[in-house]
């Protein structure tokens, strides 16, 4: 939820979509997956997730990358990151469900990302 907005995002995929609820209209608004992926749409079935509310930026976690989504103008940014480098693609998580956490420190805007448990790596990012 980003209260500042009064928007809810949603972490489980619908249709290939990223799915926001507009809390002042109830609206449900939609946002095709498919160009920032490069995967067809479909990047699992659900996402983990977090709102930065003093950016108004969203992540949304999944295999081996993170979506930002640009709250004003809903665009999505892909970015890559190696969850297990240099191990085959069949060996890297696959899916949201087996995700094990993302974490925003607010203070320095730092994104956390423990995309396995297994993977003994943390990924950070920086939320500008």
């Amino acid at each position: 939820v980003n209260e500042t907005t009064n928007r809810v995002y949603c972490g489980l995929e619908v249709g290939q979509h990223i799915v926001i609820l507009e809390g002042e209209s109830d609206r449900v608004q939609r946002i095709p997956m498919e160009q920032t992926t490069r995967t067809g749409g479909s990047t699992g079935a659900s996402h983990n997730l977090i709102v930065n509310e003093q950016t108004n930026h969203v992540f949304f976690v999944n295999r081996s990358f993170l979506l930002a989504l640009e709250g004003v103008s809903n665009q999505l940014r892909r970015i890559p990151y190696d969850a297990v480098p240099g191990a085959p693609l069949s060996t890297r998580p696959a899916g949201g469900l087996l995700l094990q956490a993302i974490a925003l420190n607010r203070q320095t805007g730092h994104v956390y990302v423990l995309p396995d448990q297994n993977a003994n790596r943390i990924a950070v990012f920086q939320d500008r």
